[in-house]
């Protein structure tokens, strides 16, 4: 391979199917050797011709999901300077506008049931570091103690002085009137600049990362993984808690302080939770050979194992009416898997292939 290859190299997304099964949506990316990055676009598929055009024209456009009405899509954006946020822009076509305005960006986002919300993942800098005051560099910033072992993380870097929070933001409408600037008058020294976004609530706080956001049928409520025990800093577990969506609420553990399955991703379905998680062992740190394994948890907190240690599940679970939908690494290759309720499990999708993503609206499967 040569250097002049580098831009055939094309990755593509997790798709999103639309409500009506009639196009997913798939974000397209490449190395682009004018600008020396990656860049990349959304495109919508047709189903299931697969005729596809090119529907934003962003310099690096990813994580595209239809709101669960079908009107809207939003996606994650990245300029050419500055950090990725959430845009939203009509499904059938249109410019986008923007729905967040983390300081560090979103690293992940949900829908809420009824279209009207999403609650999304985002870093929170300590006052005074990663550019929070204005031409104040790293090299001005006061230094770190450090006292304990989890304080960094690969890509990113130090991670106990901007722990991942959650927020909610209400969806702003691409039909709406735009916002415009203030003009300067007699009366107004220092005219205003419109937001660049709603402004976003935050849901968490303290020296916790959060992440896996799910919304609860009814949209009153999100389940979240997180890892706030008193052990923390030296194993590997996360369990799973519950926060409604009224202001002042705190997050409620679900999974048994005394287990050992750390929760890795998990879905929110009218009869319950179903988690992929792994067994860590007595010590919450022996994941070497360990095998994911989906578990239904109960109301007591008890997780009950669905699948056996002859499955690896890895990845998101996507729920296709009363079953769940996982990757399984098999051999070099990851195929996909139904389970339903009882623990019973078929093939979806098997061969000498890499499953990478996927989505599911009724009977169609991306």
């Amino acid at each position: 391979m040569k250097a002049t290859d580098l831009p055939l190299l094309t990755a593509v997304s997790t798709p999103t199917i639309h409500p009506d099964g009639s196009r997913a949506v798939i974000a397209v990316s490449r190395p682009n050797l004018v600008s020396d990055s990656y860049v990349g676009q959304l495109w919508s598929v047709s189903l299931p011709g697969g005729e596809r055009r090119r529907i934003t024209r962003g310099t690096s456009d990813g994580s595209p999901k239809f709101s669960p009405d079908g009107k809207l899509l939003a996606f994650v954006r990245a300029p050419e300077k500055g950090r990725a946020q959430i845009f939203v822009a009509p499904a059938d076509g249109g410019e986008a506008v923007q729905a967040t305005d983390a300081k560090l960006g979103v690293s992940d986002f949900v829908w809420s049931p009824d279209s009207s919300r999403i609650v999304f993942v985002a870093r929170v800098p300590e006052p005074g570091r990663y550019g929070t005051v204005p031409e104040l560099g790293p090299d001005a910033e006061p230094a770190r103690r450090i006292t304990i072992l989890n304080y960094t993380s690969n890509g990113v870097g130090y991670t106990v002085d901007r722990p991942r929070q959650l927020f909610v933001v209400d969806v702003p409408r691409p039909g709406d009137e735009p916002l415009y600037p203030t003009a300067p008058s007699v009366s107004d020294e220092h005219p205003t600049a419109p937001a660049a976004a709603p402004e976003a609530r935050l849901l968490t706080t303290g020296d916790f990362d959060n992440g896996g956001p799910r919304f609860s049928p009814d949209g009153a409520s999100i389940a979240f993984i997180s890892a706030r025990h008193e052990t923390r800093d030296t194993d590997l577990l996360q369990s799973v808690f519950t926060l409604s969506l009224e202001p002042g609420s705190n997050p409620v553990q679900l999974t048994r302080p005394d287990t050992n399955v750390s929760a890795d991703s998990l879905a929110w379905g009218p009869d319950g939770f179903t988690v992929l998680g792994t067994d860590l062992g007595q010590s919450r740190r022996d994941f070497i050979g360990r095998s994911g394994c989906l578990f239904r948890l109960g109301g007591d907190g008890e997780l009950t194992r669905l699948t056996t240690d002859a499955l690896n599940l890895a990845g998101d679970i996507v729920l296709a009416g009363d079953d769940a939908l996982v990757p399984d690494v098999a051999r070099g290759r990851v195929r996909l898997m139904r389970v339903d309720p009882s623990g019973q499990v078929s093939t979806v999708v098997d061969g000498d292939i890499e499953i990478s993503g996927f989505d599911v609206a009724g009977d169609t499967v991306v």
